[in-house]
């Protein structure tokens, strides 16, 4: 199962290590850089002005940030996730076809590390980030401000709702303490993440990611 390589198992029995401080230093840098991007936001995106360049150049720093950590880091944690998040495997294409006949009854989905809504949603992001970042230079260059300015409400939409999951419902929660300490509540990851779980407990157990 890839993915499964990505984790280690917790010197807590209570935990299961879910990332390594690869995949917290690329998601924290990705979060707190569109942050400044976002509050250094010009009024008017059109035209090359001193406010613009300010933007571009924190939006740039976002993606710098991302190659330094997959340079700097351990390349081979943060591949297996993203392999994990871009494929759809056997439960994620069993899932959604029980979609389609809402009155079946279904048993407890086993699902690996990422569930499909968050692969799904991870997609919707990389397209929405790409089209603001792209169209953002071109808001300088090509007079595409109307066209940044459409995305990006879409874009602020699908994070209040990841920020949401991690945050305020209390189902999805404890996966917040994954990406803050690394590891996970072994009962909920139990309960949301079976397979996941049970590809780690079958790993030898080594010690935590320790690379930047």
């Amino acid at each position: 199962m890839s993915g499964q390589a990505t984790s280690t198992n917790s010197a807590d029995p209570a935990l299961v290590r879910r990332y390594g401080r690869t995949q917290r230093a690329a998601h924290w840098w990705i979060a707190g850089t569109f942050l400044l991007t976002f509050l250094n936001g010009p009024e008017d995106a059109d035209g090359i002005t001193p406010a613009v360049i300010l933007h571009i150049c924190t939006a740039s720093a976002m993606l710098l940030g991302v190659v330094a950590v997959l340079v700097l880091g351990n390349r081979a944690a943060l591949g297996a996730d993203l392999r994990e998040l871009t494929r759809l495997d056997d439960t994620d294409r069993a899932f959604l076809r029980s979609l389609r006949q809402p009155r079946a009854s279904r048993e407890a989905v086993r699902w690996g590390k990422f569930n499909v809504g968050q692969k799904l949603a991870a997609w919707l992001l990389a397209a929405l980030f790409a089209v603001v970042f792209l169209t953002g230079v071109g808001a300088a260059t090509l007079h595409l401000g109307p066209v940044h300015k459409a995305v990006l409400p879409v874009l602020y939409l699908v994070l209040a709702g990841h920020v949401a999951m991690a945050v305020v419902n209390p189902a999805t929660r404890p996966a917040l303490r994954g990406m803050l300490t690394g590891a996970v509540d072994r009962v909920w990851a139990t309960r949301h993440h079976a397979a996941w779980v049970d590809a780690v407990d079958a790993e030898p157990a080594v010690g935590p990611d320790r690379r930047p």
